[in-house]
């Protein structure tokens, strides 16, 4: 029972917490380190009791990244009061850059963080009675870093998961669709953008299949989309929604719903005025909120062109890495939580975490400065539980790149950062990689950039190159294996990853099934922003072409039969592998 952890009622001087007619700005109390942290009313007294009073106690809150980006990440975090425990969400920016605060100053928000301006429409969502996150506090530390904490939405569950759920009955799925079109026409009504409308942002209340919407940071409020921008959110849903988790006929339900409340609430819709700035400004300016004008452009179009424009959008949508990558089953992204053990330095998996030793920055994944470091060195360690690893080591000075990424007001990434990244997007992604154990980096001011990967290849294994040469004697393995080899390509090359002539990089790894392929990142493949036919051909070739003892001509086709291209496809790159032979 969380009873004890509900925030106590409103002090007098405030108005009710689900009406705020003041300042949002409860506490704003310059630190000695120039912080600052802002508290919602309904939280200010049980955030004391928490111990929680400044922006350091805040920030330093220990808890599991659950979703990040190079510059900024969420963790979930326990915060205990009395006997029992609260889950929160602390949403932190390492680095606000001078091109947030100039697009924030842009639309109206003043020189802020994401982490504030995300604050400030969490705040008008719930001034107009409309679902969101409820937000706890936000602000910044000494260093210029931001937060933003908020509240857990008790009970309720992602809208894939819902889906997923083989006991929604047939009429459930439909109150949810239905649930889901009108909500979306209501915030679209009150002039509420909805740029991040994935399908991962959207959680489900069970019973009521009422949706809640996360991630706001990019929100426009007061800025009345328009029937492009709307469409724009309604195909970001539909093409981050697999297909076999809401049919063609849900799908349009809720469009239907959608089309239907939108044309209720614009035909009725009284204008109201806009955001005003009011007196009393605490470390930024603070925008009263107040209900937005409907959006412009009347009544939707009928459904079947909202239905056909809507998928039109979709599928170009769906030519974006990015929008791809957030396709990949929910269950994965489970795994690949961190914990931070010494800020950047030391990141590790919750289950290694344990095992690190204090203090976290120690030999041998940081050595003196003054040690040589060959860079990208690799050494066989074991954790404490006595589990084999392979450790890389990296000594970098890479001085343009760390200036550019001052000037662009991002975070610099060193190589083991980056293959961190490329490892946990390839597991998304369905390619069979090793376990990620930990990372870090160590930036000094004037001095080169130390970092570390550790990750996990299980014992036994061997090159594929060696594998099949001494495969000789069993031709159904190996034509299993070759196979089993394309479709891993297929996968690679399908999260925008080459794997290039890196014959380290494939694996063969004995099991109870039989011998199976694993890509080591760490000795190849290489994330690219668009990958073409045309360079996924190339790669192929260079494939075929790179083992020591190059495959026959049935090899080549086992290979390409387990990609599945096309025919013409297929006939390309057999022809570009002639060739070069």
């Amino acid at each position: 029972m969380l009873v004890n952890l509900m925030p106590p009622p409103v002090e007098t001087e405030f108005a009710p917490a689900f009406k705020l007619r003041e300042p949002e700005i409860v506490v704003s109390q310059p630190e000695p380190d120039r912080g600052f942290l802002v508290v919602h009313p309904r939280y200010r007294h049980w955030l004391a009791k928490c111990g929680l009073t400044t922006s350091t106690a805040v920030w330093n809150l220990p808890g599991e990244i659950v979703s990040g980006h190079p510059s900024r990440h969420v963790l979930q975090v326990a915060v205990r009061s009395g006997g029992a425990t609260r889950n929160l969400f602390l949403k932190r920016e390492l680095i606000v850059g001078w091109r947030v605060r100039r697009r924030n100053r842009r639309d109206g928000f003043g020189p802020v963080s994401r982490s504030e301006r995300e604050a400030k429409i969490l705040q008008r969502l719930e001034d107009a009675n409309l679902p969101g996150p409820h937000w706890i506090a936000y602000g910044e530390d000494g260093d210029g870093r931001a937060f933003l904490l908020v509240d857990e939405l008790t009970g309720c569950r992602e809208l894939r998961d819902v889906l997923g759920d083989a006991a929604l009955s047939p009429t459930d799925r439909r109150t949810l669709a239905v649930r889901l079109g009108e909500s979306l026409a209501s915030l679209h009504a009150a002039g509420f953008d909805t740029p991040d409308l994935a399908a991962k942002h959207v959680f489900v209340r069970p019973g009521s299949f009422s949706p809640t919407l996360l991630d706001w940071q990019s929100s426009q409020p007061g800025r009345r989309p328009d029937a492009d921008a709307r469409r724009e959110s309604l195909a970001t849903l539909d093409a981050t929604l697999t297909e076999w988790l809401a049919t063609p006929r849900e799908r349009l339900r809720a469009l239907r719903a959608y089309q239907q409340k939108m044309d209720k609430l614009v035909l009725s819709a009284d204008h109201s005025p806009s955001p005003r700035v009011v007196d009393g400004q605490s470390p930024s300016e603070r925008v009263t909120p107040l209900p937005n004008p409907p959006p412009q452009g009347g009544r939707e179009q009928n459904l079947s062109s909202l239905a056909r424009a809507v998928r039109v959008q979709s599928q170009k949508l769906l030519a974006k890495s990015s929008v791809r990558d957030q396709r990949q089953p929910n269950a994965l992204s489970r795994n690949q939580r961190l914990v931070w053990l010494a800020d950047e330095a030391v990141c590790a998996i919750p289950e290694v975490a344990k095992l690190w030793p204090r203090p976290a920055v120690c030999s041998p994944y940081y050595l003196d400065p003054t040690a040589t470091v060959e860079d990208g060195e690799r050494l066989g360690v074991r954790l404490a539980d006595d589990r084999a690893a392979t450790l890389l080591r990296f000594r970098t000075t890479d001085w343009l790149g760390r200036g550019l990424a001052v000037l662009r007001g991002k975070s610099w990434r060193s190589p083991a950062a980056n293959l961190s990244r490329l490892m946990f997007h390839l597991q998304k992604a369905g390619v069979p990689v090793p376990q990620l154990f930990a990372f870090g980096q160590r930036l000094t001011r004037f001095g080169p950039a130390d970092s570390f990967l550790l990750h996990n290849l299980p014992a036994g294994s061997v090159t594929l190159d060696a594998w099949l040469t001494r495969s000789g004697d069993n031709p159904t393995e190996r034509e299993r294996l070759l196979g089993q080899l394309g479709g891993i390509v297929r996968s690679i090359h399908d999260a925008d990853c080459i794997l290039g002539p890196a014959r380290e990089a494939l694996r063969v790894l004995p099991t109870n099934k039989g011998p199976r392929v694993t890509v080591d990142p760490t000795h190849g493949a290489a994330l690219v922003r668009q990958l073409t036919d045309r360079a996924r051909q190339l790669d192929l070739v260079d494939l075929l072409r790179s083992f020591g003892q190059p495959l026959s001509a049935d090899g080549c086709r086992r290979v390409l039969d387990g990609y599945a291209p096309t025919p013409a496809f297929q006939d390309r790159v057999l022809r570009m592998a002639v060739n070069r032979a």
